[in-house]
C-alpha cells in the first residue's frame, strides 16, 4: 500500500513526509482496505509525532497546516470505513486512534488549537449577525 521512507531518506523532512503520504491519500486511499486505513493512520501519526520539538518558520508551519489539512479530510475517510466495519476489533482500534492521535498532543496544542478555533468561530459568527 503505502511505501514511504520514514526516517531512512538522506535528507528527511517530515513536511516533505506528509505531502507524500498527502499524494499517497489521494492517488489511492479510494480503494483501501480497512487494513491499509488503520496503516495510514500508524503512518500519520509517525509523521505528525516526528515534528515535536522540530522548530518551523512561519511559511513551514503554513505549509504544514495546509498539507494536515488535505490528508485529514482523507483520513477523516478513513474513519468512516474503519466505523462501516463496525467490528469490535474495528472500534477498539478507533478508541486507541483517538488515545494516540491526542497523546500526539499532550503538550496541550491540540486542545488549544480547537480552543482558538472555536473562538475564531464564534467570532465570524458574531460579527456576521
Amino acid at each position: 500500500m503505502v511505501s514511504l521512507c520514514l526516517g531512512s531518506c538522506n535528507s528527511y523532512s517530515p513536511i516533505k513526509e506528509l505531502e507524500s503520504f498527502s499524494s499517497e491519500l489521494e492517488a489511492n486511499s479510494s480503494s483501501y482496505t480497512v487494513e491499509e486505513w488503520k496503516e495510514a493512520f500508524q503512518i500519520y501519526e509517525g509523521i505528525v509525532s516526528s515534528l515535536e520539538g522540530m522548530q518551523l518558520t512561519e511559511e513551514e508551519t503554513r505549509e504544514f497546516g495546509r498539507i494536515n489539512g488535505v490528508c485529514s479530510s482523507y483520513l477523516v475517510r478513513g474513519a468512516v470505513v474503519i466505523a462501516k466495519d463496525a467490528s469490535s476489533t474495528g472500534l477498539t482500534f478507533l478508541d486507541g486512534l483517538m488515545d494516540g492521535f491526542s497523546s500526539t498532543f499532550d503538550d496541550g496544542f491540540f486542545d488549544d488549537a480547537v480552543e482558538s478555533l472555536e473562538d475564531s468561530i464564534e467570532s465570524i459568527i458574531e460579527n456576521y449577525e
